[in-house]
């Protein structure tokens, strides 16, 4: 597939070319976040056909959550992180559910641990990625440069024209806020 039919001009948001079903970007997506999947769930007590199953209805589930507007992803690595966890949480209650797949205990010791210890995990960066929705566009734009374009405070500073402190700074506002909407609603 050519990638290069994917790009958007500066006036399209990533969340609008989703919300217009643009079909290169949604085969895009399909097929370039389906191999993690594959091999988590292999890897958890599936098969290929759990994998295709599982991954098909956690991305209805999270464009149908785009259109509802209870999700929107400004790009390409929110809306990858909330597939990944909403294909993995629904694996974990397809195990809890089926009683008859047995854990291969000699494989993996700790395979249920691990997956109820990622299940709290992923519940928990569900709920900071719901928050950081709620966060301004200044705070967003800082923490997305900061971990997931993974540019330093200079980089960071440069492109807000800001000086480098300053931009600590905001970086460190930005994140506490996001801790404490975080939480507060755990209270």
């Amino acid at each position: 597939m050519d990638l290069s039919k994917v790009q958007h001009s500066p006036d399209t948001s990533f969340l609008s070319a989703i919300k217009k079903h643009s079909p290169d970007l949604l085969e895009m997506l399909y097929i370039k976040y389906y191999k993690n999947l594959e091999v988590y769930i292999i890897q958890n007590s599936g098969s290929e056909e759990d994998a295709k199953d599982i991954y098909q209805e956690g991305f209805l589930a999270v464009w149908r959550n785009i259109q509802l507007e209870k999700f929107n992803p400004n790009t390409e690595d929110e809306f990858a992180a909330y597939l990944i966890r909403v294909c993995k949480n629904k694996w974990i209650d397809q195990l809890r559910k089926n009683k008859t797949r047995q854990f291969d205990q000699s494989k993996e010791p700790d395979t249920l641990t691990t997956i109820i210890e990622e299940d709290v995990q992923e519940k928990y960066i569900d709920e900071v990625i719901h928050h950081f929705q709620k966060l301004g566009e200044k705070c967003r734009n800082i923490l997305n440069m900061y971990y997931y374009k993974k540019k330093s405070m200079k980089e960071i500073s440069l492109i807000l024209k800001i000086t480098e402190a300053s931009a600590k700074n905001n970086k460190y506002r930005c994140l506490r806020k996001l801790r404490e909407m975080v939480l507060n609603e755990k209270k």
